[in-house]
């Protein structure tokens, strides 16, 4: 080889490791930034609004609250009788709620703005017929509408993620044709055939102990105005691998990163939440415990992190605050739109 070959081997492999080397810094600036956004808003969380989430949860189940009296010593062969005022209440507006949004056959009535324009017209007949198939067939709408309504009466707030769920699949079908190899056999022909899977709208509610945000946003709309938002979502390390192994149909590369099986399975620690056993109540064991044996069907929690840096709002996912799942994407260029495809709502308004 010559000596100018050598140098430019050489050249290649400082250039290579230089970018790697500035990819891992990269990685190590975000994560940084959602593990410090993730520990500062979860005090917060714990401090201020935790407690006083368990103890509308508890009396919405008819208990008294965590650090009652009743659980004493002094009270332990006493009446613990809760009356069920609290979810008789929410009860009843619930069904306020039911008969004010379903009362008739239609979810929703469009009707044009300008009624004299034909046009307009027969825009708000297309967009009305397609929005109740949505939310008759796509969305659960009554269970979502009563929850994110319960939701409100219970914790105060409720948080929902609407996104567009596509999925398709790639199989092999044969063409009917072969070839004959060399040796005399038959090799039959195949081409790539896509399948689309799922195709719909979702509105999908979170747990607001899986919310993370900055307790100095806008009171108005807190979604848009913190600096992040973290979503925490618990997902099976096989649908983890899923998601590797997906090709994102624009680019052709992995949806999210390779990670090892050790890396994946360290993310998979038991994390308790005391509103979560409160809303599921102390007798039952956490849902989201890792009591199998199985690690395939083992929960790990995925991070879904929308950041505010240089006056770009970027999205990506992190497998908890260790590793990186996917690189940073402009929020437009994932879900066409400039602000976050997140809703947080109330049903009484406290100002500020």
């Amino acid at each position: 080889m010559s000596n100018y070959n050598q140098a430019q081997d050489i050249q290649d492999g400082l250039d290579s490791a230089e970018r790697t080397g500035d990819a891992r810094d990269d990685d190590n600036s975000w994560l940084a930034l959602v593990r410090d956004a993730y520990r500062s808003s979860t005090d917060y969380l714990e401090a201020s609004l935790k407690k006083q989430w368990e103890k509308n949860q508890s009396h919405f189940r008819s208990k008294h609250a965590p650090g009652s009296k009743y659980y004493t010593d002094n009270y332990k062969y006493r009446s613990k009788i809760f009356r069920p005022k609290i979810r008789s209440a929410v009860r009843k507006h619930e069904a306020a709620a039911a008969a004010a949004y379903f009362a008739t056959q239609d979810a929703v009535h469009i009707s044009a703005e300008d009624e004299g324009n034909p046009e307009q017209q027969l825009s708000a007949e297309i967009n009305m017929e397609i929005l109740n198939y949505r939310l008759e067939h796509s969305i659960k709408w009554f269970q979502t509408l009563i929850g994110a309504y319960q939701e409100t009466m219970v914790i105060g707030t409720v948080v929902s993620y609407q996104h567009w769920e596509y999925r398709e699949k790639t199989v092999k079908v044969p063409t009917g044709m072969s070839l004959i190899n060399e040796d005399g056999s038959e090799e039959g022909q195949f081409r790539d055939e896509t399948y689309v899977i799922e195709d719909k709208p979702c509105v999908e509610l979170r747990p607001p102990e899986n919310i993370r945000l900055d307790p100095a946003s806008d009171w108005t709309d807190p979604i848009n105005t913190s600096p992040y938002l973290i979503d925490m979502i618990p997902m099976y390390v096989i649908d983890v691998r899923a998601k590797m192994n997906a090709k994102d149909p624009k680019t052709g590369e992995s949806e999210w990163r390779n990670l090892t099986d050790d890396q994946i399975v360290s993310a998979s620690r038991y994390q308790y939440d005391s509103l979560r056993q409160e809303r599921e109540g102390s007798e039952r064991r956490d849902s989201k415990e890792n009591y199998e044996s199985i690690t395939d069907y083992k929960i790990v929690w995925v991070h879904r992190n929308f950041i505010r840096k240089d006056d770009e709002h970027v999205v990506y996912y992190t497998l908890g605050t260790e590793f990186m799942l996917s690189d940073p994407k402009p929020i437009e260029e994932v879900y066409r739109r400039k602000t976050r495809p997140y809703v947080m709502g109330v049903s009484q308004i406290e100002a500020h």
